[in-house]
């Protein structure tokens, strides 16, 4: 569709295309990325998170024995809810750019804010 339009419509189905792809691409590269760190380094690095983590009693610990506990299932379900935010994310940009082929692309900060979070955020795990 983006090659036989032209003008405003063609950029804007540009627009779109090329946010798609970026949000694609920052999923599959926040998932390796954490793979990556989670298996050469599974310790906690920054003292003040692990200072903070046993300050409020050691909650990542108990979550993670208590999902070691439950079995492969909840531990599953958790994995899969968590595999699947970025898609969450895709949902709601998807929604804030329903009305784009009637109007302007969005000038507001929320769909460059999930650009962004996507993009450089897993820079930071």
């Amino acid at each position: 569709a983006a090659i036989r339009w032209s003008g405003a419509r063609r950029r804007t189905a540009l627009h779109t295309i090329a946010l798609g792809a970026l949000l694609i691409l920052a999923t599959k590269v926040g998932e390796i990325w954490l793979d990556i760190t989670a298996w050469y380094c599974p310790q906690v690095l920054d003292p003040y998170v692990e200072l903070a983590d046993r300050a409020l009693g050691n909650p990542s610990w108990i979550v993670g024995h208590a999902l070691d506990l439950a079995g492969p299932i909840p531990t599953g379900v958790v994995r899969w809810v968590y595999f699947e935010l970025p898609v969450a994310a895709i949902v709601v940009a998807i929604w804030q750019l329903r009305n784009v082929t009637t109007g302007s692309w969005p000038r507001h900060h929320l769909v460059r804010t999930f650009l962004a979070i996507g993009l450089i955020g897993p820079i930071f795990y």
